[in-house]
């Protein structure tokens, strides 16, 4: 199957940051293409650099970081000229998720939901979940 780019939609230049963060974990990240939302850019000027990379890889899964935020809302606008999927919330499970799973044979929307269900399922409380578990021993 063919494997699926990853664009990380992003204030700043965190998702940069991130693909290092998780390229010190999993090893190379190929595929991987933070596009960050500078302060100077103005929202033609990023919709335009998003754009850009659509056009050369029109089948993407975009990651946002906010719901609701000019990065989310691009990615939003773009889905309906492009094959692309857009999940908001970025995070590193997320994104590791993501990476492990875009050369399997399951259906984009399915996908999907399995790297929000990883996302969402790994934001939890340290202290409560270590205390949890003492409780079973």
């Amino acid at each position: 199957m063919e494997m699926t780019k990853i664009l990380l939609l992003t204030h700043g230049e965190w998702g940069q940051a991130l693909i290092n963060s998780v390229r010190m974990i999993m090893g190379e990240t190929d595929g991987v293409v933070a596009i960050p939302l500078m302060p100077e850019e103005t929202l033609t000027d990023y919709y335009q650099k998003v754009r850009g990379e659509l056009d050369v890889n029109p089948r993407a899964l975009v990651i946002t970081d906010l719901f609701g935020g000019t990065p989310s809302n691009v990615a939003a606008r773009l889905s309906q000229d492009f094959p692309i999927q857009v999940i908001a919330g970025l995070n590193a499970p997320m994104l590791m998720d993501a990476i492990m799973t875009r050369t399997l044979a399951i259906d984009d929307a399915d996908r999907s939901a399995r790297i929000v269900e990883t996302g969402s399922t790994s934001c939890l409380n340290v202290v409560n979940k270590i205390k949890a578990n003492m409780g079973k021993e």
